[in-house]
């Protein structure tokens, strides 16, 4: 009599995404309320439905994936919020690559003195020196505004070049120690 191991899948697991919401209730501290599950649930079930989970029970299951979800749950979150920012700038927004305004207003005054006689100061950094051997003063006032903008062409070029995907399998990457891979056995026939 040969017995074979129970295997248990995600899609058996998470059915729908009512079951994951129950899930996220109760074995994480993220609210289960929040649209960025569904948006989880969504990608999570496309990549590991037919997938075997890594454990003995699904209850062993639910409390190794919820550490995992909690953990990464608001790096995502923030990854998604920051590249809809990024995806939302206009191309006027991307042809400015730099700008500086300069809006100086200085002004200063040096004195030298080279008098030993002066020991009775209590507060030498805010009082007046009684002796001044030289006095130099200045004060400059630029008003000016500077916008430096680079070539249309290297801006957008360079915009391109740091638009990036949504991370969205580096993310699913993170549940797979969850799950069971198999690798079939490889022969090789050398003649």
């Amino acid at each position: 009599m040969s017995s074979f191991a129970v295997t248990h899948y995600f899609k058996n697991i998470f059915p729908d995404y009512i079951s994951f919401q129950t899930f996220v209730a109760e074995y994480t501290n993220v609210d289960k309320t929040e649209d960025l599950n569904a948006y989880i649930y969504k990608y999570l079930y496309a990549r590991y439905c037919n997938s075997n989970i890594n454990y003995d029970t699904i209850d062993a299951f639910k409390r190794h994936f919820g550490i995992t979800y909690e953990d990464t749950y608001e790096q995502l979150k923030m990854r998604k919020n920051i590249l809809s920012a990024q995806y939302n700038l206009t191309l006027e927004e991307l042809s400015v690559i730099n700008k500086a305004i300069n809006t100086l207003t200085s002004s200063g005054i040096t004195n030298n003195a080279q008098n030993n006689a002066v020991t009775n100061l209590v507060n030498p950094l805010e009082e007046l020196l009684p002796y001044i051997d030289n006095q130099t003063s200045n004060k400059f006032i630029d008003n000016s505004t500077a916008e430096l903008q680079n070539n249309l062409l290297n801006s957008y070029l360079n915009a391109l070049n740091k638009v990036t995907d949504k991370f969205l399998n580096d993310y699913l990457y993170k549940f797979a120690k969850h799950f069971m891979v198999i690798v079939d056995l490889q022969y090789y026939n050398y003649p």
